[in-house]
């Protein structure tokens, strides 16, 4: 909560079962990534993010690329680097900080680069090898942002 501004209550979409709330996964999803993200599911479906694996673990790039389609990204695109790199950087190029900060959040809190110009695609994600260290397989559970 930013200081001065109002607190927002909303009800966690779903429908109710016999006994409980039941959520609605996908409707959730949603109403996460435009409250803490400022992003729509359409805006995740329409943009390009690309995978570069230099970590060394060739398993990873895999893991990763189903946690961003999981998040909402349609359009993934998974290589391998010829050397591997120390840190993990995203780098993005959308001028929308809020689908980095997503994607940052749910590998880690990785560090984000600002790209300005639309050189390669809207977002980069370069893994290296600290995300083969760190990123366990908690973190790229697939369950939503």
């Amino acid at each position: 909560r930013v200081q001065g501004e109002p607190i927002q209550v909303h009800t966690l979409p779903g429908n109710f079962a016999p006994l409980y709330w039941e959520p609605d996964p996908p409707k959730v999803r949603s109403l996460v990534a435009g409250l803490f993200y400022g992003v729509t599911l359409e805006d995740l479906a329409s943009t390009p993010v690309e995978i570069i694996n230099a970590s060394g673990t060739p398993a990873l790039g895999r893991r990763v690329a189903d946690r961003v389609a999981a998040l909402g990204f349609r359009s993934v695109r998974l290589t391998t680097a010829a050397n591997a790199v120390e840190v993990t950087t995203i780098i993005n190029r959308t001028g929308r900080r809020g689908m980095a900060r997503m994607l940052a959040s749910a590998l880690g809190n990785v560090g984000v680069r600002q790209e300005p110009g639309d050189q390669g695609p809207a977002i980069t994600i370069l893994l290296a090898r600290d995300a083969a260290r760190t990123l366990s397989a908690s973190t790229l559970r697939t369950n939503g942002p």
